[in-house]
């Protein structure tokens, strides 16, 4: 199964604990919103111009 990824939510370098983080952010580890999580990439991310598709095997 190929997943298009266009927010975070479903981001393979979100890191979900009590706050959710991102890995690959600058500076690493920042916090996201639950706002952010649902609707699409914060204007910062560093993949925003990428499309990302994962591949679960």
């Amino acid at each position: 199964m190929i997943i298009v990824v266009s927010g975070c939510n479903r981001c393979p370098f979100l890191n979900e604990g009590e706050t959710p983080e991102c890995n690959v952010s600058t500076p690493p580890k920042r916090p996201l919103f639950a706002e952010t999580l649902a609707v699409e990439r914060p204007s910062w991310c560093p993949l925003k111009k990428e499309k990302i598709i994962v591949q679960e095997k």
